[in-house]
């Protein structure tokens, strides 16, 4: 799991809501999530024997977070993109929108993308 998130600004305050890595662990423990922000490179992509879910939040508002998405997707194109704010143009071969980062958004998004193990 790869997580591309912007730096909160002071209007969203200092609680943050679970986030969709820790959500996919609740159901599968062991889950790793990257987090990779405006000054971050992506992990290693290439070990293609696992899933992997890029979790992104106003991707159409961040050119540094669509670049970034661009490059994980031609390393990995089977990867699924999560959108957890504003939905721009859909990314990749399979892609959801959550409209919003609450932590019942990310509970539902995990039980989809797991099948509700």
């Amino acid at each position: 799991m790869v997580h591309l998130a912007a730096r909160p600004s002071q209007a969203v305050g200092r609680a943050t809501p679970l986030k969709l890595g820790q959500a996919i662990e609740e159901i599968l423990p062991g889950t790793v999530t990257a987090e990779v922000d405006d000054d971050g490179r992506l992990p290693d992509l290439s070990e293609t024997g696992r899933p992997l879910v890029i979790a992104v939040h106003d991707a159409a508002r961040h050119a540094w977070m669509r670049r970034l998405l661009d490059e994980a997707l031609r390393a990995r194109p089977d990867a699924v993109v999560v959108e957890t704010g504003v939905p721009g143009p859909p990314a990749g071969r399979l892609y959801l929108a959550t409209h919003g980062s609450s932590t019942a958004s990310a509970r539902a998004a995990a039980r989809w993308l797991t099948g509700g193990v």
